[in-house]
């Protein structure tokens, strides 16, 4: 028996129910946001320093390109649909 290669959207099948794997994501964005800015902002930080567009380009095109760069084509192409499972709501229902 061949063994598929695991995908982000076989985490639903372990999450117990499906309507709260939107609500843990929705959650864990505004509590890692919620930490970060406020430990910047509790050290004295002013948030209009945060705003870097420029940083953002290259950091972002970095991890893009870094990415790109270290998988091949087949591969590349699977995590289009993967990398949105977490923040869609469930592909079935479940009926007691």
């Amino acid at each position: 028996m061949k063994r598929r290669p695991f995908a982000f959207a076989d985490v639903a099948a372990l999450h117990p129910h499906p309507q709260g794997r939107r609500m843990t994501f929705i959650i864990g964005v505004i509590v890692v946001l919620a930490c970060v800015l406020g430990g910047y902002m509790a050290n004295g930080g002013h948030l209009f320093i945060l705003w870097q567009p420029f940083e953002f380009v290259i950091i972002v095109g970095a991890a893009i390109g870094g990415v790109v760069f270290a998988h091949p084509p087949p591969v590349m192409a699977r995590p289009r649909g993967d990398g949105r499972a977490p923040a869609q709501g469930p592909t079935y229902t479940h009926q007691s």
